[in-house]
């Protein structure tokens, strides 16, 4: 008997550009006390290998882009079968692979003896999608280790993994990496012989800075909203690009307002479309809401909103498929007919009563306003991830 294990040393959550890392151990359990030992006791695998693969999958069956795009499988062989794909009874079409890794051939174990070997496989930078599970489409990213033994079918094991895309990282890691020079040095740096140590800039440092400029630009944005009756609101907000996980701020000020608001509605809600050469044969696009803040707002003069960007949803993008943008739904409830705040008599001293109306007209004014949805810290992101980043099996 021999036992697999195989462990992502990173978490279950990866930049797109970053190196896949697994560290896989085979191990053949040690004999009870006073059992003899015997020479066929030494367990022996043929061979291990392993690849990662991002599947795609269209729920729509008359999308058909390719083969399995309606949902069957890619790969027909029996599960006896010799011949190792990674993709084997996964549905949809594979639109990233890696190249085969052989780890090993022929290795034998004796009781109490285990092995460890260390996989690595960078992921695409450029032209690969983020995870994703849309309503139209879903995009899942997966390592398989396939391994072997003697006269036995193959026995395979899937780690799922999830992976983050940030817009420019290509072209910025190019730029760090030709000009070196011209990079920020810190002064602080310790020096060897005179010379300064150059720190290496991984790709999760330069994503990260990335991040922090795309998602730090401040721009005092105010929207003046209005009907018919007058003026409604202000929205003042100081950015309109956020990480997932940061908290979305913005501002109603009512102090100008013509028409008394009642209570206004913030919603973030994502917009799923096809590619354009598909959407002439699906039309249309699903909105699907993910959080939302309600304020009671009648008398304000301000009102502060404060919404939880989600740290499992998937940041804007657009791939060959489908394109995934991001928008603030609002909704105002206004009081066509207003009414007087109601206070105290002064001469009361027993104090006033005051019931609230029972009817009240209104009218419902709705806006969008589009925002960007970037990615964030894969390890803070994986915190709330479902996916295991480790695995066993066992070889009978």
């Amino acid at each position: 008997m021999i036992i697999v294990q195989a462990r992502l040393l990173h978490g279950s959550a990866y930049f797109a550009g970053e190196e896949v890392e697994c560290q896989l151990t085979f191990s053949n359990p040690p004999k009870p006390d006073g059992v003899l030992r015997l020479s066929s006791d030494i367990e022996t695998l043929a061979w291990c290998t392993a690849q990662i693969h991002c599947q795609c999958t269209l729920s729509a069956p008359n999308l058909d882009g390719g083969p399995g795009v309606d949902g069957s499988t890619v790969d027909q062989h029996s599960p006896d079968s010799t011949y190792f794909n990674p993709t084997r009874g996964e549905r949809g079409v594979t639109v990233m692979i890696s190249q085969p890794r052989i780890l090993f051939c022929n290795i034998k174990l004796a009781p109490g003896e285990k092995t460890v070997y260390d996989y690595k496989e960078r992921i695409p930078m450029d032209g690969v999608p983020p995870s994703f599970r849309g309503t139209f489409v879903k995009y899942s990213y997966k390592l398989t280790i396939g391994t072997q033994r003697p006269d036995s079918a193959i026995s395979e094991i899937r780690l799922s993994f999830r992976v983050l895309t940030v817009d420019g990282l290509k072209e910025m890691s190019t730029y760090i990496n030709k000009d070196e020079e011209l990079a920020p040095s810190n002064p602080f740096q310790l020096c060897e012989k005179g010379k300064e140590t150059k720190p290496e800039h991984t790709v999760r440092d330069l994503a990260l800075q990335l991040l922090s400029e795309q998602s730090g630009k401040r721009r005092h944005n105010c929207y003046n909203i209005s009907n018919l009756h007058g003026k409604v609101a202000k929205i003042i907000m100081n950015k309109n690009s956020y990480k997932i996980g940061d908290d979305l701020y913005c501002t109603f000020d009512f102090s100008e307002a013509t028409i008394q608001c009642l209570q206004v509605t913030v919603t973030l809600q994502s917009v799923e479309e096809m590619a354009n050469e598909q959407t002439e044969r699906e039309k249309g696009s699903i909105v699907i809401s993910h959080a939302n803040h309600l304020e009671i707002c009648l008398h304000m003069s301000k009102a502060n909103v404060a919404l939880p960007i989600p740290l499992h949803i998937t940041p804007s993008f657009k791939s060959d498929h489908v394109s995934l943008t991001w928008k603030l739904h609002i909704e105002f409830i206004t009081l066509t007919t207003p009414i007087e705040p109601q206070c105290p008599p002064p001469q009361d001293t027993q104090g006033t009563h005051w019931h609230g109306v029972t009817n009240l007209e209104t009218e419902t004014i709705h806006w969008d306003l589009p925002i960007t949805v970037l990615s964030n810290n894969p390890l803070q992101c994986g915190l709330l991830q479902s996916l295991r980043s480790e695995e066993t099996i066992t070889l009978d």
